[in-house]
């Protein structure tokens, strides 16, 4: 079960440019009925992808799909007309063994539905808010098999409810009435250490929560600024079994803070105030993404934009790299991958880009130039698969882009590549299903599309399938056997630095069971043909 958050990236574009290294499962709604715009989330389920359209016509359309990867195995769930706003279906969230959604039917106001991938099994839970009024579940989150959210109606405040799927197990946790002002006061909810935290306001302020999912579990945890001030808890990530934040007191100012959802076990990891003399409010976005043991996170600082790494101490907390831009986001959409970081960075010289560090500057490096100098090539929806990174980003001659890279500038390469047009066309992030990778899009003339890159572009070994090679099991914790029906010969296996690994070579079997979790090059020569394929040691 797997829920993918995708971002939208807008672009003039002809689907045409797809074909030479991807395939169109499918086309959806009716193209001439307006824009059908698609899904920002491809979600997960029982061997199904569910997402939704929503169309620009007169009467908007609301219309929820599901599909197996096929044409033929591409459904229309559900389709509700005179829907109540024009979002239409939002907050697509696997559960258990279902699939949760919001939705305003024109009816009972924006509530909580949910499907089993059947027209009679796709209904409304519960009426929260009884009649038109609407409780606009929000931040739908799944512990345990059962489906967590904020429900927030004007004048009375923020609720976190659970539901199992019915009516009578959709319930109220706990009432948060003071935070009915100022609905960013909740902004998310992060599992971690089988919890959920989240931050909420209560007679002392804006602090962090926890919660087990009962009234008598769900408190708060510390009071970091006391009294009725708030510290107002920012980017609450999880990071190896606890969360990591950004928050503020009257002392510290904003710092970086750890919790285990106990009082004594929530404490400040280093004071950032104390470095450089920063006004309270300069961390303004954080996002923390674990490597092994350690974690990143950025922040902004006196026109500048940092990359950090912390192995949870304050002397171990320390600055990666440093670029001298004053933007909020400089750097983002953080992956790790293979005992490293892989992200998107803007910089003064070549604008935002794919990079990745081992956590030493020198060690920090560009990967790509997408959008060659200074212009933005927006590396984004970083997806990992098959022992390499694949990405969407842009460039003005070719428009959207598909990439993947194995690590290094060299094997940083195009996938797919989209020609410019004069069609709107919404290219949604990548997502892996089915043992390969689909995306999603929306064209004016051909409405909703799923798409997905074709299977000699993903292939570990294609050069060698191409020689009558077969390489296998890979990805191999140990051995590789190479399988073919003549000799092998002049076998050679490196690091993606070039360096020849020492393997043991014997009745065609490469032993790596002695060598670091990565990505290795097999190059050999069968019937006077030489050829090359990834090993995926892990």
């Amino acid at each position: 079960m797997k829920k993918f958050t995708l971002l939208t990236l807008s672009l003039f574009m002809l689907c045409a440019g797809f074909a030479q290294n991807a395939e169109q499962v499918t086309s959806v709604g009716d193209p001439g009925s307006g824009i059908i715009y698609p899904s920002q989330e491809l979600v997960e389920q029982n061997g199904q992808l569910f997402f939704h359209t929503i169309s620009s016509a007169t009467v908007n359309q609301a219309e929820l799909w599901t599909t197996d990867g096929t044409t033929a195995g591409t459904q229309l769930v559900k389709g509700i007309d005179n829907v109540g706003d024009r979002f239409g279906v939002l907050s697509v969230t696997a559960a258990g063994n279902q699939v949760f959604f919001t939705l305003d039917d024109g009816i009972h106001g924006r509530e909580l539905w949910k499907t089993d991938g059947t027209t009679n099994g796709t209904v409304m839970v519960k009426d929260i808010f009884t009649g038109p009024g609407a409780s606009s579940p929000t931040l739908l989150t799944e512990l345990n098999g059962v489906l967590y959210f904020f429900t927030y109606e004007d004048g009375t405040g923020r609720d976190l409810w659970r539901s199992d799927g019915t009516a009578q197990g959709t319930q109220l946790v706990r009432s948060f009435p003071s935070a009915a002002s100022d609905s960013s006061l909740v902004d998310r909810l992060t599992v971690a250490g089988g919890k959920l935290f989240f931050k909420a306001q209560s007679g002392s302020g804006n602090e962090l929560w926890v919660s087990d999912g009962t009234t008598a579990g769900t408190f708060e945890v510390k009071d970091i600024f006391p009294g009725p001030n708030s510290s107002r808890p920012l980017g609450i990530s999880e990071v190896n079994g606890m969360v990591i934040f950004v928050a503020g007191d009257a002392i510290n100012g904003r710092a970086l803070w750890k919790s285990d959802g106990t009082a004594s076990g929530t404490v400040m990891v280093k004071d950032f105030d104390l470095l450089q003399g920063v006004p309270p409010s300069i961390i303004n976005t954080f996002q923390a993404e674990a490597v092994n043991a350690d974690f990143y996170f950025s922040r902004e600082i006196n026109n500048r934009t940092q990359l950090w790494k912390s192995d949870g101490s304050e002397t171990g907390t320390v600055m990666v790299a440093d670029f001298p831009v004053d933007v909020e986001g400089g750097i983002r959409n953080l992956v790790g991958f293979n005992g490293e970081l892989y992200f998107s960075a803007l910089s003064t010289a070549f604008g935002h880009e794919l990079w990745k560090s081992d956590g030493t500057t020198a060690g920090t490096i560009r990967l790509s130039d997408v959008n060659p100098g200074a212009a933005n090539g927006f590396a984004y929806d970083l997806t990992v698969f098959k022992g390499e990174v694949y990405f969407g980003a842009f460039n003005a001659t070719e428009g959207a882009v598909i990439w993947k890279t194995d690590g290094t500038p060299s094997g940083t390469t195009k996938v797919s590549g989209l020609s410019t047009g004069t069609y709107a066309y919404k290219l949604v992030g990548l997502t892996e299903f089915n043992n390969s990778i689909y995306f999603f899009g929306a064209e004016v003339t051909s409405g909703a599309q799923i798409w997905k890159l074709k299977d000699n572009v993903i292939s570990v070994a294609e050069n060698a399938l191409e020689s009558g090679i077969s390489v296998g099991p890979n990805p191999s914790y140990d051995v590789f056997r190479i399988q073919s029906n003549a000799p092998v010969s002049e076998v050679l296996v490196t690091d993606l630095q070039g360096r020849t690994v020492a393997v043991s070579v014997k009745n065609n079997a490469l032993d790596l069971s002695q060598h670091p979790t990565g990505i290795y090059l097999l190059r050999g020569v069968v019937d006077g043909r030489a050829f090359s394929t990834k090993l995926i040691k892990l």
